[in-house]
């Protein structure tokens, strides 16, 4: 173990990492008290606890402020979650990883709209683009926004409870299922009610864009031809 436990002839206690670093004026006024130093490229961190003038509960806070500096891994000063900001963003004065819409859990890793994975290595992310959704999905995109106070997630989608091949058929065979309309999440799922929200589902079979658009968009009906409608922060004609 790299720390050394060091009693002091002042009645203080230092948990430290080996390195002998000079004592900084004003550390023995100082109760709980964490530092980072640099030393030879490496981060060393040293932590300080009184014995707390030799209350009853003196040992047992300075026991437990060990185990803390103990147990925490070194070079580590954020207080998320470890991969946080590999999904999310880390909000440290909060101490918690602030999740984009779509994205849950500690790290932000797991899914809030797990019906909008249409299959391996293709999620639809919530959007206010009229992409073609399955309609749970677009439930659940509805209920994250709803949830988080915000709007403009209305649309059409389409129908897969009983399509054979589930969700994937809205990008597969879009143009074979029926165009359903969400106007919010309280309101919830409704047949459209005419031409115009039918049309606004301009979606064609992945298959008929290059690539399948890398897996980073959906295909879109164009001019003569379909072109790839890249996901947020993707582009290019296959996306």
């Amino acid at each position: 173990v790299p720390y050394q436990f060091v009693n002091r002839s002042d009645g203080s206690a230092i948990v430290t990492d080996g390195e002998r670093r000079p004592q900084q004026k004003g550390d023995a006024t100082s109760s709980n008290k964490a530092e980072t130093n640099k030393g030879g490229g490496e981060q060393a961190t040293r932590v300080e606890i009184l014995r707390a003038g030799g209350t009853p509960d003196g040992e047992e806070k300075m026991a437990s402020a060990v185990r803390t500096a103990l147990a925490r891994p070194r070079g580590l000063t954020t207080a998320c979650a470890p991969g946080c900001t590999e999904h999310g963003t880390c909000n440290e004065e909060l101490g918690r990883c602030d999740c984009p819409l779509g994205q849950t859990g500690d790290d932000c890793s797991e899914l809030a709209t797990p019906a909008c994975e249409i299959f391996p290595g293709y999620i639809m992310p919530c959007s206010k683009a009229l992409m073609p959704y399955p309609c749970e999905c677009k439930k659940q995109c509805l209920q994250v926004a709803w949830e988080s106070v915000q709007a403009g997630f209305a649309g059409p989608c389409l129908v897969t409870s009983n399509a054979e091949d589930g969700a994937m058929a809205a990008v597969t065979r879009p143009q074979e299922l029926t165009v359903h309309f969400m106007e919010d999440f309280v309101k919830g799922e409704r047949p459209a009610r005419n031409n115009r929200e039918r049309l606004m589902m301009k979606a064609a079979p992945l298959a008929a864009c290059p690539l399948w658009c890398s897996l980073h968009g959906w295909c879109m009906k164009g001019g003569l031809l379909p072109v790839c409608s890249c996901f947020y922060g993707w582009q290019g004609k296959t996306c």
